[in-house]
């Protein structure tokens, strides 16, 4: 069941708590969120086809973006194609820095240019800011309030560690740990074992 906005779930505003998801009325509970980071991520990009094969299997999720894959056509097309299908672009800044060792000014430039960037490509400016590594401040929440932005961390995500960057190894992990639950805000990345993973993952 969505509500006038078209939404069935809701975010906490609390990255201690990983930004997990809530029903926002009756919709189901037993969920979880999938997101992508790093989208389009070059050389070589399997965002579209997980886009492709979330669609299919009637999934969705949220793609968060580097502005530095955008400055091309072909991570543009990518990311037009994606969210013409129906999914969410989020914000990962421009050059995927630690947020942390910025100044305000350097932070703000990070989010912004990316926020513009995908407001140009989608006509949608983005709702979502995920940190790179997850670290972020006060200078952070401040510019994330100023231009409209919700930072959320996750739940867990196992893609970046060398132990898992095989699909078997990833898909298996990925649904057998403590940390799967209702509401479990899923970190992954554009990678080609990602992709291998998904469908069992699904």
């Amino acid at each position: 069941k969505l509500d006038q906005d078209g939404f069935a779930y809701t975010m906490v505003n609390d990255p201690d708590v990983s930004s997990e998801i809530l029903p926002l009325n009756d919709s189901a509970r037993n969920v979880v969120l999938f997101t992508f980071d790093d989208a389009p991520y070059e050389p070589q990009s399997h965002a579209l086809q997980m886009a492709q094969l979330m669609k299919a299997k009637d999934v969705n999720a949220i793609f968060l973006v580097n502005g530095m894959y955008l400055e091309g056509e072909h991570g543009r097309k990518i990311v037009k194609e994606i969210f013409d299908m129906g999914f969410e672009i989020g914000n990962h800044t421009t050059t995927h820095p630690n947020m942390r060792e910025l100044s305000y000014e350097d932070q703000y430039q990070e989010i912004k240019k990316t926020n513009d960037l995908v407001e140009e490509i989608t006509g949608q400016a983005p709702r979502w800011f995920r940190p790179p590594f997850g670290y972020f401040n006060m200078d952070t929440f401040n510019i994330c309030n100023e231009l409209g932005l919700q930072l959320m961390t996750w739940s867990y995500g196992y893609d970046w560690m060398e132990d898992y960057q095989d699909a078997t190894a990833l898909a298996q992990i990925s649904v057998e740990n403590d940390y799967l639950r209702n509401g479990a805000n899923i970190l992954m990345h554009d990678r080609v074992w990602t992709y291998g993973a998904l469908g069992q993952m699904i």
